[in-house]
């Protein structure tokens, strides 16, 4: 079983500076493609296929606008950390 916490970070890690990157971080994963298809249902649902193909590619490019300034404020090893646990936590919520 993959351990989702396992409580190693650095203590460097729990400035406030390094907790708004990672937060940013999280953000750009939530903003990404779940706000991309509630877009697409959106669009469907008033049948306004421009809605997707306008604002789709907008929130795309936002969410990666937002990883980059997390990335910048949190430090490359600690979005490597964030990154790496991300993807732990997807493989525990999504068993393949």
């Amino acid at each position: 079983m993959l351990a989702f916490s396992d409580n190693k970070a650095p203590k460097k890690y729990n400035n406030p500076r390094t907790l708004a990157g990672i937060g940013l971080i999280i953000l750009s994963y939530i903003a990404g493609w779940p706000v991309i298809g509630a877009l697409g249902i959106i669009s469907t649902w008033m049948n306004r296929p421009d809605l997707v193909l306008v604002g789709g590619p907008a929130v795309y490019i936002l969410s990666y606008l937002i990883l980059l300034a997390g990335i910048i404020l949190a430090g490359k090893e600690c979005a490597k950390m964030v990154t790496t646990k991300a993807i732990i936590f997807a493989k525990w919520l999504l068993p393949v």
